[in-house]
């Protein structure tokens, strides 16, 4: 089936519990906003973007093109009417990040280009979009250096200056993690093929290249359905210490069974329903936690007790109405509109 831009996409609809929780639990700690202040003060988007101009491939529409054509493309799947921009990086190992609060930027590897299809790579690049969209930025490159700025903080704050860092950056490095789930999904909007996304964790997983046309996708959802039966206690606990040994990303299993399981749910083909050009004149009119039609003066579902539909910034969750560039209520620049 051909893939449909899914217009008026909030990425609230698609973000995953955990990413949430996380995030939930890392705003509550005041150690966060003391980072925050040094962060800006350091200017490290500035020192990101000067890297990557000076080291790195900028994709453009007559520089492979053919590149910039699955950027717009990923872009447009999921409504992210900004599009950052995109370098390539050397290295042979498939990798992606995403950097920039202001200007947002996307990295693939030199590997990203060579061993992904274009499906994979619409996959992966939707996936950093996702990051870009939800507003996950400015947490996602603080959690990269909080190490490096980290004596910084501690001399300005004397005595307590170890604690607040150990909490912050655990703190960050959790929620880093749990964003990835979000991003997911998004990568999964964008090729709008589970087979793809599934194929993308896999070789992210480690099969090498020679292997690829071996690669059964229908093997690693039963290993992702497996693990999914595991007790879900001993895991969650099992995954808490992981993630403190300094890993990056979520394991690409667990990843696996997450996609499947939100695709399972029927939450996936339900925003790719309920967004396509041909339904959405109703979606003012249709609740998008159930599907339940709404009346015009109802701003609650009667059936799952979701808010009406809205587009919230994803800084400070102010609701934004019409084509503002910026919240108004605290100022971020909204990429994603």
């Amino acid at each position: 089936m051909p893939r449909k831009p899914l217009l008026m996409l909030n990425p609230h609809e698609y973000e995953h519990e955990y990413d949430k929780m996380a995030l939930d639990s890392l705003n509550k700690i005041p150690g966060l906003k003391i980072y925050s202040k040094f962060y800006l003060k350091y200017d490290i988007e500035k020192q990101y973007k000067i890297l990557n101009t000076g080291s790195s491939i900028k994709v453009t529409p007559t520089h492979f093109p053919e590149i910039h054509q699955i950027l717009e493309e990923a872009c447009r799947n999921i409504h992210l009417t900004h599009i950052p921009d995109l370098y390539i990086q050397r290295g042979w190992e498939i990798n992606a990040s995403t950097t920039g609060r202001e200007q947002p930027l996307i990295m693939i590897s030199s590997g990203a280009v060579e061993y992904l299809t274009s499906e994979e790579l619409l996959c992966v690049v939707g996936h950093e979009a996702g990051h870009i969209k939800s507003g996950h930025t400015l947490y996602s490159n603080m959690a990269r250096t909080i190490s490096m700025l980290g004596e910084s903080i501690i001399d300005s704050l004397w005595g307590i200056g170890g604690y607040v860092q150990s909490n912050v950056e655990q703190a960050l490095n959790l929620w880093s993690q749990m964003s990835e789930f979000t991003s997911d999904r998004a990568g999964l909007l964008a090729c709008q093929d589970k087979e793809v996304a599934i194929s993308v964790l896999m070789k992210l997983s480690g099969v090498p290249p020679k292997l690829y046309d071996k690669m059964d996708t229908g093997e690693f959802i039963e290993q992702a359905s497996e693990f999914k039966s595991f007790d879900s206690d001993a895991l969650d606990k099992m995954y808490k210490e992981y993630f403190k040994l300094g890993r990056d990303h979520p394991w690409g299993v667990l990843r696996a069974s997450e996609i499947l399981k939100w695709a399972d749910e029927g939450k996936y083909q339900h925003i790719i329903d309920i967004h396509s050009e041909e339904n959405i004149d109703n979606i003012d009119e249709t609740c998008l936690e159930c599907g339940n039609k709404l009346k015009s003066d109802e701003t609650f579902c009667g059936i799952c007790g979701s808010k009406r539909w809205e587009q919230i910034c994803p800084k400070c969750g102010n609701q934004i109405k019409g084509d503002e560039g910026f919240c108004g209520e605290c100022g971020k620049k909204l990429w994603r509109r």
